[in-house]
């Protein structure tokens, strides 16, 4: 038998490695045949994950799930499946039941990478997370989500509860939507030179990210433009919609400003290196990057700050 079902609008985000950030929708399902890598042992979950209602009061958070796994569904494709403990799918059923018609956000490290509006009370216990690119971006929520033991994240519902009425004051609702993300606010830094705050969505098309001819890491994606950008400024919107793993090169050939331009994810920030176009090397990675070094920059991803480095 078939679930009831919520459709979430998720902003899933994406980064990059060395050269020296779509909305995809959350549906809770049963009886599917899932094709899966061996889950790891759990051992808890413990990462910054809330769901917030739109109101901006905590209503979940990590403690109310009893696991969560990257799979691939043949229906689905790439998902992350997530089960509620006891209690939790109580709470669930109670949120989703009061929210219908309303929002739930999916909050993980301060991000919001889901916004769901709630079609019908869940109480299965039981959701899924579906309409990701690959298992790599699967299972880097999932890792987000179970954190890390030794660092618990602890959260502070103040005057928020599952009892909390849907009629809250604005002032209410503005002061629990602070306790629930200033706590991830980054002060910028004094070296900052400006901030990549622009929308990628705003560049025309969509990127392909194709793979590289040559690549022996295949671990190079490379994507053509003909738009007069500078991708620092947009390399924080690239990072929260694409969301790479660590050591994935990410290339933007821009034809009209004959560059070539290296994304990499190092730790808390991207490293970008601009380039002189190389004519064809979009197709081969022994001649991408080989033009002249113009610029490099650090955009860091708790704020996007951007950084000058040459």
């Amino acid at each position: 038998m078939r679930k009831k079902s919520v459709i979430i609008a998720a902003v899933i985000m994406l980064a990059l490695t060395g050269c020296s950030g779509s909305k995809n929708e959350v549906e809770t399902t049963t009886e599917t045949t899932n094709v899966t890598t061996e889950a790891a042992e759990d051992d808890g979950l413990y990462g910054n994950m809330t769901m917030v209602d739109d109101e901006g009061n905590v209503r979940m958070d990590v403690y109310d799930l009893k696991s969560v796994e990257a799979k691939v569904d043949p229906n689905a494709g790439y998902i992350v499946s997530i089960v509620f403990t006891d209690e939790g799918s109580k709470k669930f059923a109670d949120v989703t039941t009061e929210l219908i018609g309303k929002q739930l956000s999916i909050v993980v490290d301060g991000k919001v990478i889901s916004n769901p509006t709630i079609q019908a009370a869940i109480v299965d216990g039981e959701a899924q997370i579906t309409g990701l690119n690959s298992f790599e971006e699967a299972q880097n929520i999932v890792t987000k989500i179970k954190g890390d033991k030794n660092h618990p994240a602890k959260f502070d519902y103040a005057t928020t509860s599952i009892d909390t009425e849907p009629e809250s004051t604005e002032t209410e609702a503005t002061e629990s939507r602070t306790e629930a993300t200033t706590e991830q606010a980054v002060e910028h830094r004094e070296d900052a030179i400006g901030i990549s705050e622009k929308n990628i969505s705003d560049i025309d098309g969509t990127f392909s990210r194709n793979d590289v001819r040559n690549d022996v890491t295949n671990s190079w994606k490379v994507s053509t433009i003909a738009e007069d950008v500078s991708m620092e400024d947009y390399a924080f919107s690239y990072y929260n919609r694409y969301h790479p793993q660590e050591n994935v090169v990410e290339a933007v050939i821009n034809f009209t400003r004959n560059t070539s331009t290296c994304m990499v994810l190092q730790g808390d920030y991207i490293d970008i290196c601009i380039y002189d176009y190389v004519d064809g090397e979009e197709y081969d990675a022994k001649q991408m990057f080989t033009g002249t070094l113009l610029k490099e920059y650090k955009v860091y991803i708790d704020n996007g700050d951007i950084i000058e480095v040459q």
